[in-house]
């Protein structure tokens, strides 16, 4: 029987963290043997993606129940999790033949040319893992195409309340002569974007829950994150979509719109820049709407910040 997606990036999980341990055994050992600070940037990069799309949860938020109905990007999926798992076996088994063959010869002075190949061949290794855990990232793109309007069903009044007066206060401070009825509809464009960035990270949060355990053999399906009970997420359905990056959909046609010159600018708004992560157009996941995506250039990074933002009523 062919394993979950949630089984395999477990066994990923547990198989990594292990192999980072014995990365770090065998540098106590023999100190500066091999660099420990690159496996563990790709283990954080394989924990965000499956925290981020929910790759661990065995529930209906779960990877494998949405997308029970697109076996091929299930298949596909899984056969990237298969190849990790067998880099990580792989890198560990000439590690550890590395390191018996030391032992063998523990009276000579080992050869600088034999560390050195082993060394290489640990680091190729390496950067297989991070083309995997790349395409990964690629394939969440296929996943998650979430819609503006698909916030409201999970968003909460109470998540932003509380600023409502303060954002009336501020709309009425800077347009003092501005007519009660505009006060109030810019007032709930703000309210409106607080609520979808709240709904979000809520969102994030679920998908997120029990990732921390997941190598760990704890309980994964109590819905606390940091003392907060949240409630269960339901996953939407994966559409058969021709997903294209975020520069190529806008010059293909798919999905066009149109921004004020002065904001692609910059203007006299502060645009906050893309992560660090994003450098080389390597996909991260957005601070703002926690989607997994690229960007090319400045121009792309601002085009996905304002479709978070909806500035436009």
């Amino acid at each position: 029987m062919t394993a979950s997606i949630s089984t395999s990036i477990i066994t990923c999980l547990k198989t990594f963290n292990r192999f980072i341990a014995d990365i770090r055994d065998l540098n106590n050992e023999r100190p500066g043997t091999l660099l420990l600070q690159p496996w563990q940037d790709e283990l954080g990069r394989l924990r965000m993606w499956a925290a981020n799309i929910g790759a661990h949860q065995t529930n209906q938020s779960s990877l494998d129940y949405r997308l029970r109905d697109s076996s091929h990007i299930q298949q596909q999926i899984r056969k990237l999790l298969d190849k990790l798992l067998d880099r990580l076996r792989e890198a560990k088994r000439a590690m550890l033949e590395d390191e018996a063959e030391d032992d063998d010869v523990e009276s000579l002075e080992p050869s600088s040319s034999e560390d050195d190949e082993t060394t290489s061949n640990i680091h190729q290794y390496q950067r297989s893992v991070a083309t995997i855990i790349n395409c990964l990232f690629q394939m969440s793109m296929l996943v998650r195409k979430p819609a503006q309007h698909d916030f409201r069903l999970g968003s909460r009044e109470a998540d932003v309340a509380v600023f409502e007066p303060y954002d009336y206060n501020h709309v009425r401070d800077k347009y003092p002569k501005a007519a009660d009825d505009v006060v109030s509809r810019l007032v709930r464009g703000i309210t409106r974007r607080r609520k979808y960035l709240k709904y979000r990270e809520r969102h994030a949060l679920k998908l997120k829950q029990g990732i921390s355990e997941a190598d760990l053999d704890a309980p994964m399906n109590d819905n606390t994150t940091s003392g907060r009970v949240l409630s269960e997420t339901v996953a939407t359905d994966v559409e058969d979509l021709n997903v294209k990056s975020d520069d190529q959909a806008s010059e293909s046609g798919i999905l066009q719109t149109s921004y004020a010159s002065t904001l692609m600018s910059g203007g006299n708004i502060t645009i906050p820049p893309p992560p660090q992560s994003s450098e080389g157009g390597a996909p991260f996941e957005c601070p703002y709407c926690y989607v997994i995506i690229t960007a090319q250039n400045s121009r792309s990074w601002n085009r996905h910040l304002f479709n978070d933002l909806q500035p436009y009523l």
